[in-house]
């Protein structure tokens, strides 16, 4: 088939468009021993980075192809501004183990952990500031839809700001439940997963939040979710059947009414990211990582190293378009906003659904 394209005439430059091709994407993966691995291929070739630590890393978090952060124990925090080809520690204040970073743009980031931790920065990490979370409960997970509204997630409840973390709202959530991880695709709309292969979810907020999935078996649980929009997304963890302890990747086209089992696999799987509806990536135990095409009908195994430990966190962004930085004076407002979007080229939303 042949790709359509229109010409669209803004004050005397002709611009061409046409129907967009497949997003291109650079990863990252973190884990055991402080191990980063990168790919610059869409997850054919993943090749091993210098991170300067022996310790875990459990979430990493890219908001461009050149800048991102990774977070582990001992509130080790590293930073790039190369892609990973140099990663640079930066002082976090704190010996506690952080299990999630979350950046909205290259300078407003939050890191949250153990005890209640939760840290900040407005310049890209050069200064972190503790902020009060008015709990001691594990922070597993935090997502922020911009610079002022997010949540965290904690062993047993929600907690939500409205003005970039100076007061923090907690959130009630079902206390049966054990949670891990949270993602937000927008200002409404949230997902929390825990223990028990549980998903609970919200259209309001977090004013409320209701029960969408729970197997109800002890051995299971979802440690990582992942939200492309309000309807798609994919929550992974460990599953148990009758062949023991292994992985599992459920996905929801519909905001979660119904949930489905993708893959179940060997190795639990921990953390997920999506470039596109259809293109993603899940890590796990013993090296493995998986990925997808068509948005989860499909898995196939891109790696599976024992020597490399648990990979605990993933995280793909898109390339930017090349686009030459064309006078755009006297072309009109249309004109230059069309040629800075092309500039920009696909790059992360503020937004953690668009966190890859």
């Amino acid at each position: 088939m042949v790709a359509k394209r229109c010409l669209l005439w803004v004050g005397g430059l002709v611009l061409a468009l046409g129907s967009p091709q497949a997003a291109q994407g650079d990863g990252w993966a973190v884990g055991s021993g402080g191990v980063i691995l990168r790919n610059t291929d869409d997850g054919s070739t993943w090749v091993a980075q210098t991170s300067g630590t022996t310790e875990y890393l459990s979430s990493v978090d890219f908001v461009d192809t050149l800048t991102g952060w990774a977070v582990g124990g001992s509130g080790t925090i590293l930073h790039t501004t190369d892609g990973g080809a140099n990663w640079s520690s930066q002082t976090s204040g704190t010996t506690t183990g952080l299990y999630g970073v979350d950046f909205v743009d290259d300078l407003r980031g939050w890191a949250v952990g153990s005890g209640g931790t939760i840290l900040h920065t407005v310049d890209g990490g050069s200064n972190w500031s503790l902020q009060p979370s008015g709990t001691t409960e594990s922070l597993g997970g935090v997502s922020f839809v911009d610079a002022n509204t997010g949540w965290v997630v904690g062993t047993d409840s929600a907690f939500n700001t409205t003005n970039g973390g100076s007061a923090w709202t907690g959130q009630a959530l079902d206390p049966a439940f054990i949670y891990f991880s949270v993602e937000f695709a927008d200002a409404s709309h949230g997902w929390v997963v825990g223990n028990k292969r549980t998903i609970v979810a919200t259209t309001d907020g977090g004013g409320i939040w209701t029960t969408q999935f729970s197997s109800g078996a002890a051995m299971q649980r979802l440690d990582g979710v992942y939200f492309h929009d309000a309807s798609t997304g994919w929550a992974v963890g460990k599953w148990q059947g009758g062949g023991g302890l292994g992985g599992v990747i459920m996905g929801t086209t519909d905001g979660g009414s119904i949930w489905s089992t993708q893959l179940n696999s060997p190795s639990q799987m921990l953390d997920v990211s999506f470039l596109t509806a259809d293109r993603g990536w899940a890590v796990g135990s013993s090296g493995t990582i998986m990925a997808t095409t068509d948005g989860g009908s499909n898995w196939s195994s891109q790696l599976a190293d024992a020597t490399l430990g648990t990979l605990g966190g993933v995280s793909f962004v898109a390339k930017a378009s090349k686009v030459p930085a064309l006078p755009i004076v006297g072309l009109g407002a249309l004109a230059a906003s069309l040629l800075a979007v092309g500039r920009a080229g696909l790059r992360k939303r503020s937004e953690r659904s668009f966190r890859v």
